[in-house]
């Protein structure tokens, strides 16, 4: 038996093979190419001040995690800080290993003066450098942002719990006083009772 056709079988094989591969390289380049695309366009508009249009253009990026990066971007220069930190939260739940994403999240919320969201966050972004593949100098540079705004956090936490003793301290100086007072409108609404009455002589 001859071996051509078989040989003509496994060059069949090997043709289709291509073919798929040849055609879902084309189609991933061509997601790639719409991709960038997006991305022009919502800088574009971001650069325009048309903060607007650039978000409604941000649904064209298809990856999550670019899309979170640049609807965060937008939103935060356009002043929505509370929407921007759910985007940041948003793309970390897909992405916890963006550290971009991770640092917006964290300078965000302190902004907002979050210092226990921006704990929890400081903590994820430690996670994600310490299990990155980055080389020593760029390591060592994320670890110092880190550092610095782990510090600022902590002047958060601490002006946070400073406020919150404030509060208690005025609460129980409030409860104090409406003790008092009451106390005092007790003695009165009895001092009456206690006074003589007309045509009798007071108890010695």
């Amino acid at each position: 038996m001859s071996a051509w056709p078989r040989l003509a079988s496994v060059t069949r094989t090997l043709l289709g093979v291509a073919l798929v591969a040849s055609g879902a390289a084309a189609q991933d380049a061509a997601q790639d190419a719409a991709q960038a695309a997006a991305v022009e366009e919502v800088a574009a508009q971001f650069e325009r001040g048309r903060y607007d249009l650039a978000l409604n253009e941000t649904r064209f990026i298809a990856s999550p995690q670019l899309r979170a990066e640049w609807r965060f971007h937008v939103l935060y220069n356009a002043g929505n800080l509370p929407a921007a930190l759910d985007e940041a939260l948003a793309g970390l739940e897909v992405a916890p290993q963006s550290l971009d994403l991770a640092r917006n999240a964290v300078l965000c919320a302190l902004t907002l003066g979050l210092g226990r969201v921006a704990e929890d966050l400081l903590a994820r972004w430690k996670a994600a450098i310490d299990s990155s593949s980055l080389d020593a100098a760029a390591r060592e540079s994320w670890l110092e942002l880190h550092a610095e705004q782990s510090a600022f956090a902590a002047q958060v936490l601490a002006r946070d719990e400073a406020a919150s003793d404030a509060a208690r301290r005025a609460l129980w100086i409030c409860v104090a006083g409406f003790g008092l007072a009451f106390g005092a409108l007790l003695v009165l609404s009895r001092a009456p009772s206690d006074a003589p009455r007309a045509g009798e002589a007071p108890v010695a």
